[in-house]
């Protein structure tokens, strides 16, 4: 009995973080997504690149803390930048990974370690996600369902390496960024304001397409991680 209720004590760090991540980041694009927009349609057309290097620069502190949806930013990007925006959000999204995860790891401070010892099912995640960093990231930034914050804590609760992290998810990123930049550009082709507009049919089925390629590349390793941690030594 004191075990679970110590267990639960340091499981509440991890579930806290998760859990203020979600409701600040619901709470920023219910209230001010749409205002930033009428503001970016207003004042972001022709502007010069000083411009849009203090809006990408601005945009790092609100993507490595959750606050901003990479997606949006992209599609953001992809409206008025189009192909060229990814000059712009690569690094600042390399930026705010690296922001974000270390911000997470000074917070966490080894909690979430120290309580992945007292259950067995979170010790299997740990083992899966530390014999196949790379891979296990990759398919993991793939699904649209896992937010750039949840992802990037959860990376730092398990003290993955920071460069493993980067890389595997600026890769496993790239899917869903080239798709929302290329949803903007569309946009701006058939609508005059990014207020009112609707994606194209299309978005819907490559997001499910995504979300089916990264649940089996995580159940190809989660499996191969477990076939391996049961072999004899």
């Amino acid at each position: 009995m004191h075990t679970n209720l110590s267990a639960i004590k340091k499981y509440r760090v991890m579930l806290i973080t998760f859990s203020v991540q979600l409701f600040l980041m619901a709470l920023f694009h219910f209230s001010m997504v749409a205002l930033l927009q009428e503001w970016l349609t207003l004042h972001g057309q022709g502007q010069s690149i000083i411009f849009w290097l203090l809006f990408f620069l601005c945009a790092i502190p609100l993507l490595s803390i959750g606050l901003m949806s990479s997606t949006f930013l992209a599609l953001v990007a992809g409206y008025f930048l189009a192909w060229g925006s990814l000059l712009y959000y690569i690094p600042t999204y390399i930026i705010s990974a690296y922001i974000g995860y270390q911000a997470i790891l000074y917070i966490d401070k080894g909690k979430t370690l120290a309580l992945l010892a007292s259950s067995s099912r979170l010790t299997k995640v740990n083992t899966y996600l530390n014999q196949y960093p790379f891979s296990s990231i990759l398919f993991l930034r793939f699904s649209p369902i896992i937010s750039f914050g949840q992802l990037t804590a959860l990376c730092a609760f398990l003290k993955l390496h920071p460069s493993t992290y980067i890389i595997a998810s600026t890769l496993g990123m790239l899917p869903r960024t080239v798709l929302a930049i290329w949803c903007g550009m569309l946009i701006r082709s058939q609508y005059s304001s990014l207020t009112h507009y609707t994606l194209p049919e299309h978005y819907t089925p490559i997001l499910l397409f995504l979300f089916i390629l990264s649940l089996l590349g995580i159940l190809y390793t989660f499996k191969r991680s477990v076939s391996t941690s049961v072999e004899p030594q």
